[in-house]
């Protein structure tokens, strides 16, 4: 009899000085309450954005000679487990193949839940039954029983995990395209808790910016056992690696590149401390089937939640909420549409025992309420009963299409994140040599204009470099360095970099620059401008910069 694990919820979907000033000292501490504040706005976007909590898990023997039938039946639970999803009693379901491994599993299947409490009545077979028609019904279950025999199962709670696109930006992709890497952790004795803030500390940022720097890895997750019976695996975490087998591969050159931004591990943690800490055990999947993820309840709430709501208050005054996925933003005027207050937290949406929730993550919380949309109006259950409202549960704003949407302002300010990471890289590149990797991150169309001069194309300015390398011994030093990026209210993005530059010429000589950078960043990580401001004399007369 060959082994058929059922998992149920594996693939689916960022100065100092020794003495200051009193008024110094007041403007570090607002920067390091800003830094803060920037931290806890990520944190709790990735909360926001937690693809599911918990996986169940069932182990199967799927009968001899019966592997046929086995997938003629799990075609036919599709179709129920899409009713499933699209009434919100689950996230997610799919089916894929093993490839050959030690344990002989076969197939798995999964499910993704929202809480540990949607296990309870998960399948309403009566109803099943009745939609199906009885004679289907039970030709599925006799066909059922035939195929295979439940040996095992476990609950497992996602522990940590990488982001992916928000929903309407991820390009669709096949199911049978996609490939994934279960690996069975089991720590050392003594050693799970050491494991796991391993796993989140160093890890999870590691497989983040492979995520964001190499296409054909879709995302990684860590997940914790809870529970199980049966013939279940004995390992007590595993990590999943989820890939796409229609990209192409990288190139030893590309891989080599990503490689290189990959955060390091820390001092004092080898690959063979690691290996030590945990055994691993890898079984590699070939998905066959997976529900669209847009056919979820909760895909069809943010599309139905998204845009700008209005709700008026008695005295004309009025609040405007623009909704986008796992993103709440509200703005309050008065009645004379003055604009009095304006904020934004991360948003998350869930299905509960047949109603809806959503949830504001604060600072210090999260805050949920009950919402229903009936007749293109927003619902919303009063989230502070308790405080005030004459502490009326039944209290609800009435939000309405709004026909007077207010500005968003997308105005921000950092100096880390990928955006800063695209700035840095382009001077590195510049710097060491590589005009190759230095043009790659701009627009083919990407204009610049240096010390207010006639503008250029970007590959002219690429031959400019080429030449001013040919001209110096070596690469191009960076002294001191510093970079951010801005983005103004309508959204645009700008980057800036302040660098110090020494040049050591073939004679000899040497030149120290000071040069101010400010590039324009589109919305796909892409420079399509390019403005210098740097002064000529600080470089000899025959350098490539004193032609232009």
């Amino acid at each position: 009899m060959k082994k058929i694990l059922t998992t149920i919820g594996a693939v689916v979907f960022l100065l100092g000085c020794s003495t200051v000033s009193q008024n110094q000292n007041a403007t570090v501490d607002q920067g390091q309450n800003k830094q803060n504040a920037d931290d806890s706005f990520v944190q709790r976007m990735k909360l926001a954005q937690k693809p599911y909590s918990f996986l169940a898990v069932d182990y199967m023997d799927v009968a001899d000679g019966k592997e046929k039938l086995y997938l003629e039946v799990e075609a036919a639970w599709q179709k129920i487990h899409e009713r499933m999803a699209s009434d919100g009693k689950i996230l997610s379901w799919g089916l894929a193949k093993a490839r050959k491994n030690k344990f002989d599993y076969e197939y798995v299947t999964w499910k993704l839940l929202r809480s540990r409490g949607a296990l309870d009545s998960l399948y309403d077979m009566d109803a099943i039954k009745q939609r199906m028609g009885a004679r289907k019904f039970d030709d599925l279950m006799a066909k059922t029983n035939e195929s295979r025999k439940i040996v095992g199962s476990e609950l497992m709670e996602l522990e940590d995990y990488t982001l992916v696109p928000l929903p309407g930006s991820e390009q669709k992709v096949d199911p049978k395209n996609l490939l994934f890497h279960m690996d069975y952790m089991t720590p050392a004795e003594g050693q799970e808790q050491e494991y796991a803030e391993m796993e989140k500390n160093y890890f999870q940022p590691r497989h983040q910016k492979g995520a964001e720097l190499n296409p054909t890895f879709q995302f990684w997750r860590l997940l914790r056992k809870v529970s199980h019976s049966g013939n279940a695996n004995e390992a007590s975490y595993r990590t999943v690696n989820v890939f796409r087998k229609d990209v192409k591969p990288l190139s030893d050159k590309e891989a080599e590149k990503v490689n290189s931004q990959i955060p390091p591990l820390p001092d004092g943690l080898t690959f063979d401390e690691v290996m030590k800490m945990r055994k691993m055990e890898r079984v590699t999947f070939d998905v066959i089937f997976m529900l669209d993820p847009s056919a979820s309840a909760e895909a069809k709430a943010w599309k139905e939640l998204s845009g700008t709501w209005t709700a008026t208050n008695k005295n004309g005054s009025y609040r405007t909420k623009i909704i986008s996925p796992y993103l709440e933003e509200i703005k309050y005027f008065d009645a004379s549409g003055k604009l009095n207050g304006h904020q934004k937290k991360p948003m998350s949406i869930e299905f509960k025992n047949g109603l809806k929730f959503f949830s504001a993550h604060m600072g210090g919380g999260a805050y949920t309420s009950i919402f229903e949309i009936h007749n293109d109006k927003w619902y919303e259950q009063t989230r502070n009963i308790l405080s005030s409202n004459s502490g009326k549960p039944d209290a609800f704003y009435v939000y309405e299409r709004s026909d007077k949407p207010a500005n968003i302002d997308r105005s921000s300010f950092t100096k880390k994140g990928k955006d800063v990471e695209l700035v840095k890289a382009i001077i590195e590149n510049y710097a060491a040599g590589k005009i190759d990797d230095y043009l790659a991150l701009f627009t083919k169309d990407a204009k610049v204009t240096h010390n207010n001069n006639e503008p250029i194309t970007i590959s002219e300015l690429a031959k400019t470099h080429r030449a001013h390398h040919e001209q110096i011994a070596g690469p191009v030093k960076i002294l001191s360095s510093n970079y951010e990026v801005v983005t103004t209210a309508n959204g645009n993005k700008y980057g800036h970099a302040w660098i110090k530059f020494e040049n050591t010429y073939k004679n000899g000589s040497k030149a120290v620059s000071p040069v101010f950078v400010s590039f324009g960043i589109n919305n796909k990580g892409k420079i399509y401008f390019e403005h210098a401001l740097y002064d000529t004399a600080t470089v000899p007369d025959d350098s490539v910069y004193n032609k232009n």
